[in-house]
């Protein structure tokens, strides 16, 4: 049975709740800095990405998972090496917009 024809409400929490995970998730500097450097730099790998924002490769690798799991980023893999990106420019005009609400 498809409750979210029986409850609209629980299709409008669904979104609430997609909203709070994707903010949580950018709620560290780190992956914030991940995110603006991916914004910036088009696709990366984790060592690129580690020494763009000043974090050891494991940490950025960590971030990066949580990133993911957020559908915030996106990987591919090419050749031997694993590029991540953006899954939607809509992310980067976020982190842009929070930045200049917070000049």
């Amino acid at each position: 049975m498809d409750l979210t024809l029986e409850h609209p409400h629980l299709d409008q929490r669904r979104g609430r709740d997609c909203a709070a995970d994707l903010l949580a998730a950018l709620g560290s500097p780190a992956r914030l800095a991940i995110v603006r450097a991916l914004a910036a730099d088009g696709p990366l790998d984790v060592g690129q990405l580690a020494a763009k924002v000043d974090l050891s490769v494991a940490n950025c690798s960590q971030h990066l998972t949580r990133l993911r799991a957020a559908r915030i980023v996106t990987s591919r893999k090419t050749g031997n090496r694993v590029l991540n990106s953006l899954t939607n420019s809509s992310i980067a005009t976020l982190v842009a917009n929070a930045d200049g609400i917070c000049r």
